[in-house]
C-alpha cells in the first residue's frame, strides 16, 4: 500500500467511526427529548388526577357525589386533618392577636 491508500483508508474509517458516533449522539438526543416529554406528561397527569381527586372530595363532602365505602376512611382521615389544620390556624391568630393587644 503506498501512503496515499493509507491515508484514504484511514479517512474512509475516521468518516465511519464519525458517523457511527453521530447516529449515538442523535440516537440519545432523541431518547433524551422523549424521556423529558413524557416526564411533563406524567406531571401533567398527576396535576389532573389531583385536581379530580379535590373535585371529586368536594362533591362528596357538599352530599352531591355518593362516598364509596373503599374511600370513606381516606375521606374521615381528610376531613380530621382539615380539622386539625383549622385549629392550628385559630390557635396562630390567636397568638398573634394576644401580640398586638400587648404591643398597645
Amino acid at each position: 500500500m503506498d501512503g496515499t491508500s493509507e491515508k484514504k483508508d484511514v479517512f474512509s474509517r475516521m468518516g465511519g467511526t464519525l458517523g457511527r458516533v453521530r447516529e449515538a449522539v442523535v440516537r440519545s438526543s432523541q431518547i433524551g427529548k422523549i424521556k423529558l416529554d413524557s416526564t411533563f406528561l406524567r406531571r401533567d397527569r398527576e396535576k389532573l388526577v389531583q385536581k379530580l381527586g379535590e373535585e371529586a372530595l368536594n362533591l362528596m363532602l357538599a352530599d352531591r357525589l355518593a362516598i364509596p365505602e373503599e374511600l370513606s376512611d381516606i375521606v374521615r382521615q381528610i376531613q380530621l386533618l382539615e380539622g386539625k389544620i383549622e385549629a392550628e390556624g385559630r390557635q396562630v391568630d390567636e397568638i398573634m392577636k394576644e401580640g398586638l393587644e400587648e404591643a398597645k
